[in-house]
């Protein structure tokens, strides 16, 4: 429990209303929303452990995790360019730097979604059109990062929601595949949220699930709260 706690992107789509037409790929991944604070219970599998956590973002790329285990907060913390994490059964209790690879996940995440500016990174779109997953109709689009780093995006066509999110790429010369699954979408303050997520590494066989139990839209939210704690 010493590692940082690096989080998927969770993608949150607005309520707005949707085009009279089928949506082009474009369409699709150009809807995103604003900064939040949600609270919940985070599970780790395979053994069963049951983490209270508190999670602050703000743009244009700060967060806050704060993750209670046995009475303890682990608290991390990243400003966009640095991070720390505080542990507070560990020996040294102040505040450590995070690892380069944890900073450089981070960096490189968009905590709203990762589709958003998707043309300014260089990201290519191919529309698939309408499939049918798990007995709901999506669309789908897949989007080449480069050329070793794919994601798989499942939209539902009646509510624009995110459904899964396939992204595959290669590591040390093996193939990774991350799913995630998101559901129980509740609409907050204008927003709709997923407040069930389910990540899960296929090459590893690990899974995080996140049970949302509040979120807070727009919540104001000092810059020095992600600093070094």
């Amino acid at each position: 429990m010493k590692q940082a706690l690096v989080l998927p992107a969770v993608i949150l789509l607005g309520t707005s209303a949707l085009p009279a037409q089928e949506p082009t790929a474009e369409s699709i991944l150009t809807r995103h929303l604003e900064t939040f604070r949600l609270k919940g219970v985070q599970v780790l599998m395979p053994a069963p452990m049951e983490l209270p956590i508190t999670i602050e973002q703000k743009r244009p790329n700060l967060q806050r995790v704060e993750q209670v285990v046995r009475g303890m907060t682990q608290i991390t913390t990243f400003n966009g360019k640095e991070g720390w994490l505080k542990t507070p059964w560990a020996a040294n209790k102040n505040a450590v730097p995070l690892r380069p690879e944890e900073i450089k996940s981070l960096a490189e995440s968009d905590f709203d979604t990762p589709y958003l500016d998707w043309e300014t990174k260089g990201w290519k779109l191919e529309y698939l059109g309408v499939v049918l997953l798990e007995d709901r109709d999506v669309y789908q689009v897949r989007i080449a990062l480069s050329n070793t780093e794919t994601i798989l995006a499942s939209f539902d066509t009646k509510t624009f929601q995110e459904l899964r999110r396939e992204r595959s790429y290669r590591e040390l010369g093996n193939e990774v595949k991350l799913v995630s699954t998101f559901d129980d979408y509740k609409v907050v303050q204008g927003i709709s949220f997923p407040f069930y997520i389910l990540h899960r590494a296929e090459h590893r066989g690990h899974r995080l699930k996140l049970f949302i139990d509040s979120v807070d839209v727009n919540p104001k939210l000092a810059d020095q709260r992600f600093e070094k704690p």
